[in-house]
């Protein structure tokens, strides 16, 4: 097994993780159904997907502005990025504690973190992971990316003829 293999399995680990963690999030929502409402049980699943949607496009969006020659970093993307969304939680949870908002409150405050989180996780390492390329958060990608793609054969989708 090659190197390529090893980076491949830690993307599919990484994926994998991902989605433990957001089901295990999500999983007692169906459960309460009876003693929270239809809207309740629709708001939580929205505060899953929509963040991990989000994520993703943020995350899809720091690749194209490191792939333009910016000289940035994956660490620069996730600071960025996931620091506005820590703070805002952070703001709002003590609020919510002191208020004396029920537990499920905060949950949903949680799962939202999370699964932006994910989102943005999957589209800056886990994608890099499962084509086989190195991550490395504080090295922008770079020539010696380059130079492993030219030798493995890789050529860009859009000069795929």
């Amino acid at each position: 097994m090659g190197l390529r293999w090893w980076r491949r399995l830690r993307g599919v680990a990484r994926v994998g993780g991902w989605a433990f963690l957001l089901g295990t999030l999500h999983a007692p929502w169906p459960d309460l159904w009876d003693l929270h409402g239809r809207t309740w049980i629709w708001g939580c699943s929205a505060a899953l997907w929509l963040p991990l949607g989000v994520g993703y496009a943020a995350g899809d969006a720091g690749r194209v502005w490191m792939a333009a020659g910016s000289g940035r970093r994956p660490l620069d993307v996730w600071r960025r990025a996931l620091y506005p969304l820590l703070g805002a939680a952070a703001s709002v949870l003590p609020p919510l504690a002191l208020a004396g908002a029920p537990e499920p409150a905060v949950h949903v405050v949680v799962m939202t973190v999370c699964a932006y989180w994910a989102g943005l996780d999957l589209a800056l390492a886990a994608q890099a992971l499962l084509r086989g390329e190195p991550y490395g958060l504080a090295r922008p990608p770079g020539p010696a990316l380059e130079r492993e793609r030219a030798a493995a054969g890789w050529i860009p989708p859009w000069e795929r003829a």
